[in-house]
């Protein structure tokens, strides 16, 4: 048995029901229930409930398993940008190599042998992978920075103008593989048996997002760029021999990936957020007896290399979905806030008699608040683009193995992968009665899926008794299943009051 695994810090069902039982138990306590209910009711609680539930304690480690934060605050002009890079190479082996030999003695237990009815032989290679990844700037409604190292909320602040950015890079290449090579001997009890199992299993969060405010202008951009290339490989070559109970031959890829891209802009004069989130997975999963390259037409060998009472089963599956939420943002509004501690101006001319042809017929009041109120001019662009692009090859496949005898013979290739895209850009521009207000969105989204789904059984000669079989004595199939949920979405709007 080979393993590679990178398991959540803190697991989810340590504190979310998973079944309906769990789910009674809790509404059962009345203190959980009114804490779950005050989170959902209130999201500005949610910190609060995941730092006493939890126990996270100000820590992000004990929640992610990788964060970047950076931030800037200035009178004049703030920058700040958090850059998070993870690579990954994962390469999870199994191997019985030629000439292996395994449970070969035919002596019973009963004679001092090593043989036995309940004898299970099991080639096993898995990847297995749960993390969570932020980077960026979140309010989580509670201080998640180490203590005495404070962390403003909004990336860049500044008088003038506040610049942030975020970049998150993942680059994963994984391989799995178990095999039994030519020249191996396995021997499977009566009521154990023989698999081969190569299975990559991942769960992946990532949540990136910048922010930016500023009295000028506010710049907030996002890039957040996902890769991953799998190779999984289940096999059992030609000339390795078989015998006993059954053999399974199963490769498998289980993977949920959901990727959060946000950027957020706010400004009186300009306002600018954009977000790019792209996701790009290429996977290969193979269960194989025999030759993975195989020549139709090839002469059947007279060896019988497999011959097992109950049935042979080669199986490659590739499930799982990919949730892409791609958000920009942005408002240029003016900032009142600091109205009521600002001196009030006063006109030096007010108790003076002066023509008023003088000011070209306004008054002398009007004309100073005229150069105070000038009008003001506010420009909002926001611009989301999701780009998804999955690629899939997989095959189950019995070929050139000479003779096989068993039960039944099941050769099954099967793929469903989905892809839940949402892209969204919106901006507000808003302003005084007189003011210019502008404001453009926009967003994007490419999804593709590609897939390439086998099975087949060739240049074998097979004997099958029936026995342990169900409705089919030969059952090769090949099914592929792919959705794709996509919305983008634009909203741009600009008013005076």
């Amino acid at each position: 048995i080979s393993d590679i695994t990178y398991p959540f810090l803190l697991r989810p069902d340590e504190f979310i029901p998973t079944n309906l039982g769990e789910l009674i138990d809790s509404l059962k306590q009345s203190t959980t229930t009114s804490k779950v209910l005050g989170a959902v009711l209130k999201p500005q609680k949610f910190g609060e409930f995941l730092k006493k539930a939890l126990g996270v304690d100000n820590k992000l480690s004990n929640l992610f398993n990788s964060w970047a934060r950076a931030t800037g605050k200035a009178g004049g002009t703030a920058v700040s940008g958090a850059v998070n890079f993870m690579k990954f190479d994962n390469d999870s082996s199994a191997t019985v190599g030629a000439g292996a030999k395994i449970n070969q003695d035919p002596t019973p237990i009963s004679d001092g042998g090593f043989r036995n009815d309940q004898q299970v032989v099991s080639i096993e290679a898995t990847n297995y992978s749960q993390m969570i990844h932020v980077t960026g700037f979140f309010a989580f409604g509670f201080d998640i920075t180490e203590p005495g190292n404070p962390i403003n909320p909004v990336a860049s602040e500044a008088e003038d103008g506040g610049v942030g950015g975020t970049v998150y890079i993942s680059l994963v290449n994984n391989k799995t593989t178990a095999v039994v090579e030519s020249g191996a001997f396995i021997f499977s009890g009566d009521s154990g048996g023989f698999n081969i199992t190569a299975e990559e299993a991942m769960f992946g969060g990532t949540f990136s997002q910048s922010g930016a405010k500023g009295g000028t202008y506010g710049i907030g951009g996002t890039f957040a760029y996902y890769q991953q290339g799998s190779d999984n490989l289940a096999q059992l070559e030609n000339g390795a021999v078989v015998k006993g109970r059954s053999a399974t031959v199963y490769a498998g890829n289980l993977q949920t990936q959901v990727n959060w891209a946000g950027g957020v802009a706010q400004s009186e004069s300009l306002g600018v957020g954009i977000s790019v989130a792209i996701n790009n997975v290429s996977r290969r999963t193979r269960a194989l007896i025999g030759d993975e390259v195989a020549t139709p037409g090839t002469a059947i060998r007279t060896a019988k290399d497999i011959e097992v009472a109950d049935g042979v089963q080669v199986l490659a599956n590739v499930t799982g979905d990919v949730w892409s939420f791609t958000i920009a943002g942005t408002e240029v509004s003016e900032d009142n806030s600091d109205s009521t501690s600002e001196p009030e101006a006063v006109n030096p001319l007010a108790d003076t008699d002066i023509p008023s042809d003088v000011f070209g017929g306004a008054s002398a009041t009007d004309q100073m608040n005229a150069q105070q109120n000038g009008a003001q001019t506010g420009i909002g662009i926001a611009a989301a683009a999701s780009v998804n692009e999955i690629s899939d090859e997989t095959i189950a496949r019995i070929a050139d193995s000479g003779q096989l005898n068993a039960g039944f013979i099941s050769v099954t290739a099967s793929n469903g992968v989905a892809i839940v895209a949402a892209t969204g850009g919106f901006a507000l521009a808003s302003g005084e009665s007189g003011d210019t207000s502008a404001a453009l969105a926009g967003a994007f989204s490419y999804n593709k899926l590609t897939a390439s789904t086998a099975a087949d059984m060739q240049d074998t000669e097979s004997t099958l008794s029936g026995n342990a079989a169900g409705d089919d004595l030969l059952d090769i199939k090949a099914m592929s299943t792919g959705d794709i949920f996509a919305l983008s979405a634009g909203g741009a709007g600009a008013k005076a009051s």
